[in-house]
């Protein structure tokens, strides 16, 4: 048997490749978790263009909660290439997958793989479904013919530890198209975060989730930035109210917002032990960020109820009765701000 170190990183969810990444990171030093507020997050929301898509399509996207705003999660190139090493893995269809991987994990590093989970025995899709999925593999066992991986199985749900056997894992390999093989090793390269050089990473997440700009194609524009919650709230019975039935990327997506302000108030936590944020402005962006999680909470909330209660309410009115919510959650806006303010200022004072 040979594992590396390797313990699931759940306490903020960010997504399954980046909560793996930050787990391998805090297998050398659990000060890597300040980089978890580090993750650049900005709403998106995709507006369909009416007049070139059917209204089935449409009708279609708000059955499958899709037209549900959500927020891109990534931690900055900047940062990834500082701590960690990234090799591609040489994958294709005549590749003995399982030698190689086995080979990168005596080199000490984790592999990232994309796999069919349609052979997974642990997860829902289990003869069901296909479901093209990276997960991690730390390490095998050739006396029980089994990989050591995680994966989280009921999204977004908890990333555990799991048992593949080979077999498995050849077949979820070779049911995967040519052309969608991927596969990295990776490897830390640092032993500890280096903060104050991050400021500047700071500043640029929090102008990218200020001044997002949208995209526009032939069939939808993309908005992006704080300007989607607006939207949002002036959208509510549309988006979020008009389908027959609560779909799961309803929940999915609406769970988003409360790992991200959760993440924000871990960055004025990072920010206050740092000595950018005095103590009485501490607490006042901590009771800020706490109130937008309560608010994104009962948000979530009101729309599952919505859904599982008999005889629903006028869509209409219940979507103004959840407005002030919404409202509310303007604030972040004006918080958002106040912390740029503190980082203009740490990093004047750095250079």
């Amino acid at each position: 048997m040979f594992k590396l170190d390797f313990v699931p990183y759940n306490t903020n969810r960010i997504d399954c490749y980046w909560n793996n990444v930050v787990a391998i990171l805090m297998t050398t030093n659990s000060a890597f978790e300040h980089l978890v507020p580090l993750i650049t997050s900005q709403y998106e929301i995709e507006i369909p263009r009416r007049e070139v898509i059917t209204d089935a399509v449409y009708k279609y996207k708000q059955e499958n909660g899709t037209l549900f705003p959500y927020i891109t999660r990534n931690l900055p190139n900047a940062l990834y290439d500082e701590y960690m090493q990234q090799v591609d893995l040489p994958l294709h269809k005549d590749t003995d997958a399982i030698e190689l991987v086995k080979r990168y994990l005596q080199e000490g590093m984790y592999c990232i793989l994309r796999l069919n989970r349609y052979h997974f025995p642990f997860c829902p899709e289990c003869r069901k479904a296909e479901l093209i999925h990276p997960v991690l593999i730390y390490g095998y066992s050739d006396e029980l013919s089994t990989f050591y991986m995680v994966e989280d199985c009921v999204p977004p749900g908890k990333i555990v530890s799991h048992e593949l056997s080979y077999q498995d894992f050849q077949l979820s390999y070779d049911s995967i198209p040519a052309d969608q093989l991927f596969g990295l090793g990776l490897r830390v390269i640092k032993e500890r975060p280096e903060l104050q050089s991050s400021y500047k990473i700071i500043q640029s997440n929090i102008v990218k989730q200020l001044y997002g700009e949208s995209v526009v194609s032939e069939e939808k524009t993309t908005m992006r930035g704080l300007d989607v919650l607006a939207y949002f709230r002036d959208q509510f019975a549309e988006i979020a109210l008009s389908s027959n039935a609560m779909h799961s990327n309803m929940s999915h997506r609406l769970s988003f917002s409360l790992f991200y302000q959760k993440r924000n108030l871990m960055l004025v936590d990072l920010l206050q032990n740092q000595g950018v944020i005095g103590s009485n402005d501490y607490e006042e962006l901590q009771k800020g960020f706490t109130d937008l999680h309560d608010n994104w909470t009962l948000i979530r909330t009101k729309v599952v109820q919505y859904y599982v209660k008999s005889g629903r309410q006028d869509a209409q009115a219940y979507a103004l009765s959840i407005r002030p919510y919404l409202d509310a959650c303007m604030k972040e806006r004006e918080l958002l701000m106040q912390l740029l303010e503190y980082l203009n200022r740490a990093v004047e004072e750095t250079n």
